[in-house]
């Protein structure tokens, strides 16, 4: 799973987000290395981003406000940036979430 890389600031993670899903889901896309994030929220006002964060958080184990996204705020593909420096764990970690999730 190389959608989680190595940064100065600690660990990135590619996404795609989906917003104004049905209801909120994580996959990987493993044909474009990314996490696909589906979100209830629209994207206006930064809802859908913020709701992302949350939902990161929430399946991480790390506060939302630790999470920043220091690459595509209003795409659908971002880069969030994770204050982790473990990359092993934290793959490891999100392995084991969306296996409990699935």
């Amino acid at each position: 799973m190389t959608l989680i890389t190595d940064h100065p600031g600690g660990c990135t993670i590619s996404i795609r987000v989906v917003p104004n899903a049905p209801r909120t889901a994580l996959a990987v896309n493993q044909a474009r290395d990314r996490l696909v994030v589906k979100v209830t929220s629209t994207p206006r006002e930064g809802k859908a981003n913020q709701e992302l964060l949350r939902l990161l958080g929430k399946v991480l184990g790390v506060p939302p406000t630790s999470l920043k996204i220091i690459r595509g705020a209003s795409s659908r593909d971002k880069l969030v940036l994770l204050p982790e420096r473990d990359v092993q764990g934290l793959r490891k970690r999100l392995q084991e979430r969306l296996a409990e999730r699935s």
